[in-house]
């Protein structure tokens, strides 16, 4: 290599313009340290955006205590359907597939729910943009993993039939309808929950 060639890169477009792409990512990594300054005492204090539950603690504390029950009984019911025997459930890919993405979404959706309460009110940024922005994004994964596991194990029943776990069918196919009926329900009372940031978010 020649002396003169790190000087070359240096000044290639290509390597700056990759290098300020490396510089915002790791900026949109840390950006949330930013939102916290030090104390005297050598602590640190939150001075970010926040954003405020529009309503009474009573009416927050009735919305969330309904979305906690909803949670509880989705999780229950996802993670209980895979407790039986169902026709499908030990090969059927059509099956297997959409009933872990059924049962991860919905865990995540319980994990976000339970980061929201515990960020209490107001809530700081960056637990308002990993609650309340993703709930969305995680009601449409329920969804489709509960539908999509609905439609793979009644393909299933009509192609193989039930044999000896009518049963574990029934009680696989009303789960999978409890949760979908649950995530519909969880998304319509999130959305009715109004949040009013303190300052224009960044």
């Amino acid at each position: 290599m020649l002396w003169w060639e790190p000087d070359l890169q240096k000044n290639n477009p290509d390597v700056q313009n990759l290098q300020k792409k490396q510089n915002k990512r790791r900026r949109g990594r840390w950006s949330d340290l930013d939102d916290f300054t030090k104390a005297p005492d050598g602590s640190y204090i939150y001075i970010g955006v926040t954003y405020t539950f529009q309503g009474t603690p009573r009416e927050r504390r009735k919305q969330l205590a309904a979305l906690v029950g909803l949670a509880a009984v989705m999780l229950a019911a996802a993670v209980a359907s895979g407790c039986v025997s169902a026709p499908g459930t030990g090969r059927c890919v059509y099956v297997v597939l959409p009933y872990c993405l059924c049962l991860l979404s919905t865990c995540s959706l319980a994990w976000g729910l339970g980061r929201l309460i515990a960020g209490g009110d107001p809530l700081r940024n960056y637990v308002y943009k990993a609650t309340v922005r993703q709930f969305p994004l995680r009601c449409v994964l329920t969804v489709l993993g509960a539908a999509a596991t609905l439609i793979g194990e009644a393909v299933y029943l009509i192609l193989h039939g039930a044999g000896d776990l009518v049963f574990g069918a029934s009680f696989f196919l009303f789960c999978h309808g409890l949760v979908l009926a649950g995530v519909l329900l969880f998304r319509r009372l999130s959305r009715a929950m109004q949040w009013t940031g303190s300052e224009e978010d960044r």
